[in-house]
């Protein structure tokens, strides 16, 4: 995988070569294992590569006249290869395999992870696309007579020509709801991203942008004969999701004890002993909270490990150091997070980056198995009484017995739809919230009366929630400059169109059909547990000392009081360490995030 690259001028004036390779150079941290940039005509393209098996180095061409450079990761690569009649060939050779084909009907044939560039000298046209889901990630600016792309921030404002004004839309909503609600934001207001699914053109001087993917509304209803057919159907396509996803010889897992990533690594397991992989191939990494907290997640995860035969790293959040937040910062941060008290989550990449430049996690299958009493309300108000009445009848024809309404938790939902309010922290500054608009957005996005929100009540929020592209960067190395790219197997298209052609009932109660299909591949103690809620604990190492360095390092970050009542805020975050309430804490640490990103981004006052 990669991280790119481009830059296009409207002529040879607008040539800017020094950016290119000062562009490609700030990309290293994501790319250790080599970069190079290429000038074509009124073109530049660059990359630097982090070898996990399907990457090129270098912009690539096939004739010399079409360019392309491409931090991509294929789906079904084989048939995509077969339909083009291609040999094995790096990912980004593939796509341009595809742009000679299909011009720019080529996304309409890929799927998988990935970002890239395209450059068509004959043309005179560059092109660039990112995966539907939005795993990969894409930025790009305007400047006067040029466009510039790249996946690191870093780079693009370090372009004379782009401001680094903040974006206080999008501050404003990472404080209210951990990320930006417009998927097209960034940090800085003249940064944008490449939303997912979407394709970028520039040709002549003139930008255009165009979504080529929309997820269809509706999946027929799948009929299976039996319970076991259905779970055999989900394995071969999470094995098959696994597999196109384990592209280097050696890969880490991000295990908890539930039965996301567990199921990954049973998945994982059985791939890597059909490719004949060394014994010790797969390595397993997972985080617990120890002490008193009641966590047992570690103790199922070596459970698991020692079933599957994987050696697995158990780390103590109870015992990771305190973050001085004076000191040079643990991970680079393109953007605000929300503070860490300690090094604990900086681990979730770096100890997996030590084994493999791959690690697998189990993300996304909360959702593309997750079930919702109230479906059928849904269905019903969008005139599916067909569906409806489908879907009652398989949990009686699997032999399960008959639906149930589910009411009690129906009318729950109705009642806390009704009641919801907007509700944002006391030291947001009155004007800061009026100007940015916070408060409609956050109506907006208020549960309704019975959760009758469509996108978020099956894996359509996968496509179109940002939430989910939001956490998808935490595992880019573009993101994180550590070299190793976390994958999500049930992130992946295939399982997501499958997902929604199950029967709610039985096949999605309590994760049915995860569980029939783990039988036999995880311990009966893992594969029978229900479902957890996380434990918390209060921050470690929040000591008396530590809360003074937070409120300095608050004073200290001007920009803030552009936002915040600093004296409000400082008062509030050395008097609750312990605070209960769950939405302060939040808002509190993503407060802290953006004082912290911006102590380290602009250095002392």
């Amino acid at each position: 995988m990669s991280a790119i690259v481009a830059r296009v001028g409207a002529g040879p004036d607008h040539v800017d070569p020094a950016w290119l390779e000062r562009a490609t150079k700030l990309s290293q941290s994501a790319g250790p294992d080599g970069h190079q940039h290429r000038q074509i005509g009124r073109c530049g393209l660059g990359n630097a590569v982090l070898l996990t098996g399907v990457d090129a180095l270098g912009p690539i061409t096939l004739d010399g006249r079409v360019w392309i450079t491409a931090d991509a990761r294929l789906d079904a690569r084989a048939a995509l290869r077969a339909m083009l009649g291609a040999e094995e060939c790096p990912d980004a050779e593939l796509i341009l395999h595809a742009y000679r084909r299909w011009g720019e009907r080529l996304v309409e044939h890929l799927a998988g992870d990935f970002a890239f560039a395209i450059w068509d000298d004959d043309a005179g046209r560059l092109i660039c696309a990112r995966d539907q889901i939005g795993i990969s990630v894409l930025h790009y600016a305007r400047a006067p007579g040029q466009l510039l792309v790249a996946t690191s921030l870093e780079a693009l404002v370090s372009h004379a020509a782009v401001p680094d004004a903040l974006d206080e839309q999008a501050l404003a909503d990472f404080i209210a709801f951990g990320h930006y609600s417009d998927l097209s934001a960034t940090v800085f207001a003249a940064v944008r991203q490449l939303p997912p699914a979407h394709m970028l053109t520039w040709q002549d001087g003139e930008m255009r942008l165009r979504r080529y993917w929309t997820l269809p509304e509706w999946e027929p209803l799948a009929r299976f004969p039996s319970l076991e057919d259905g779970a055999e159907r989900l394995r071969d396509l999470l094995d098959t999701a696994v597999a196109d996803r384990l592209t280097a010889s050696r890969a880490s897992t991000l295990l908890s004890g539930g039965m996301d990533s567990t199921s990954v690594a049973a998945s994982a397991i059985r791939t890597l002993e059909a490719r004949n992989a060394p014994a010790d191939a797969l390595h397993a990494f997972t985080g617990v909270l120890g002490g008193d907290s009641g966590d047992l997640e570690g103790d199922f995860a070596r459970l698991v490990a020692d079933e599957l035969g994987i050696p697995i790293d158990v780390d103590d959040a109870t015992t990771r150091t305190t973050i001085d937040p004076f000191d040079t910062p643990l991970m680079r941060q393109p953007e605000p997070m929300p503070y860490q008290y300690t090094d604990y989550l900086v681990r979730y990449v770096r100890v997996p980056a030590r084994h493999a430049p791959v690690a697998l996690s189990g993300h996304g299958s909360d959702v593309l198995f997750q079930f919702v009493p109230w479906y059928f309300l849904e269905w019903l108000m969008r005139g599916r009484v067909g569906r409806v009445t489908r879907a009652f009848g398989e949990r009686v024809r699997l032999g399960q017995g008959r639906p149930r309404p589910h009411l009690r938790t129906i009318l729950q939902w109705a009642s806390y739809g009704r009641s919801a309010q907007p509700r944002l922290p006391p030291w947001l500054l009155p004007d800061f919230v009026a100007r940015s608009g916070v408060i409609d957005r956050q109506r907006e996005r208020m549960p309704k009366p019975f959760g009758m929100r469509g996108r978020d009540i099956d894996p359509r929020a996968l496509t179109c929630d940002p939430m989910w592209a939001w956490l998808f960067r935490v595992g880019d190395p573009a993101f994180t400059g550590e070299p190793v790219r976390v994958r999500h197997p049930f992130v992946d298209l295939r399982l997501i169109e499958f997902a929604r052609s199950l029967a709610p009932e039985p096949w999605l109660v309590d994760k049915r059909i995860l569980r029939e299909a783990a039988k036999s591949r995880l311990p009966e103690a893992v594969r029978t547990r229900p479902k957890t809620v996380l434990v918390r604990t209060p921050p470690s190492g929040v000591t008396d000392d530590a809360l003074a360095s937070l409120a300095e390092m608050i004073k200290s970050a001007s920009e803030l009081q552009r936002f915040v009542d600093v004296d409000r805020l400082t008062l509030e975050v050395v008097g609750s360490g312990n605070d209960d309430d769950v939405f302060r804490r939040w808002w509190r640490e993503r407060a802290l995030g953006i004082a912290y990103w911006l102590w380290h981004r602009r250095g002392q006052p």
